[in-house]
């Protein structure tokens, strides 16, 4: 029997929900492939239960197709396709082990989510149904949606990151999370300028934001008179440009939002697309670091995917302490 280090160790990156390998499993007496009827071999056996070389070969497949999507087009040496192999036994053994403890699962509306999966795959039609014939389909099928339900009544499926994990992770690169340039938070209002409008026309458009002007001096909100008069695309969302760093909007914009104090409505600002009156909400200097309940969520988020296969990785090693795993190709 050989140690357990190894595949669980690689496994560690494979642990992915999407990543379970899932190959249609052989009967228990089918033993050879192809048309000669050669015998199948053994790559190992997980307590006694049979993984054949074949079945790694779409798993194997699926990786060169990945390396060389990356630009890599020498041929796969027989050592590189020999590594390629390793790994994807080394994902079948656990899922293997994954599939044999949910055999245990008491499922009461089993058959109904297997018939679904089935719906579902020969809806999307998938290149490596295609070939597989009815029953080997439910097999597959079935033992999907077995792992399926096994992660998700064991906590595995969608697994939340502890709050310290999330916390400890802010803390400690607060740097990396701080604004790498200074940013306002602004809205405005646009009466357009086209680039051969007259005199009169320029006049005309003066006069409007000038108004515009006065009617929100005079108390009017900033975001229905956006919503009314301004000649912009954000003009339906309350004249609201979000945050803007220096650069997105032209010079003379820039020299406005970036020195008016908050909740300041602005002076008149002449840019290339016409007249501008625009209020800063907030500014954000370079280098501000957000607070912790406004960034908390994203760094969740950020975290969620590698604390998911550590502890999916967690729980396949555990199992494998208890199993008898034999890797025959290594």
């Amino acid at each position: 029997m050989k140690t357990l280090k190894t595949w669980i160790t690689a496994f560690g990156c494979l642990c992915a929900t999407t990543a379970l390998a899932v190959p249609s499993p052989a009967a228990p007496d089918d033993h050879t492939q192809g048309a000669e009827n050669k015998p199948r071999v053994v790559a190992a056996l997980v307590n006694g239960q049979p993984i054949y070389e074949d079945q790694l070969d779409p798993l194997v497949d699926a990786s060169l197709r990945s390396y060389r999507k990356y630009g890599v087009s020498e041929s796969i040496t027989d050592a590189g396709r020999k590594g390629f192999q390793k790994k994807a036994l080394q994902q079948m053994i656990a899922t293997e082990l994954v599939y044999q403890e949910a055999l245990k699962l008491n499922i009461a509306d089993l058959e109904e989510k297997v018939a679904r999966e089935i719906a579902h795959r020969q809806a999307g039609q998938a290149s490596s149904d295609a070939s597989q014939n009815e029953q080997e389909l439910t097999d597959s099928a079935r033992r999907q949606v077995l792992i399926k339900e096994y992660l998700a009544q064991n906590g595995l499926a969608n697994p939340k990151v502890p709050e310290a994990e999330v916390k400890d992770y802010y803390d400690n690169h607060k740097q990396k999370l701080a604004s790498i340039a200074d940013e306002v938070l602004v809205r405005h209002i646009l009466i357009a300028i086209p680039e051969d409008a007259s005199p009169e026309a320029r006049e005309k458009a003066r006069a409007s934001i000038e108004e515009v002007r006065r009617l929100i001096l005079g108390g009017s909100p900033f975001e229905e008179v956006a919503e009314e008069y301004s000649e912009d695309f954000v003009a339906e969302n309350g004249g609201y440009l979000g945050k803007i760093q220096r650069g997105f909007m032209p010079p003379e914009f820039d020299e406005t939002a970036f020195s008016i104090e908050p909740n300041t409505l602005s002076e008149i600002v002449l840019t290339k697309y016409g007249f501008h009156i625009l209020e800063v909400i907030a500014k954000k200097p370079k280098g501000t670091i957000p607070p912790y309940d406004q960034i908390r969520d994203f760094i969740a988020q950020f975290l969620q995917s590698d604390y998911a296969n550590r502890t999916l990785a967690a729980h396949v090693k555990s199992l494998g302490t208890r199993a008898s795993i034999e890797n025959l190709i290594e």
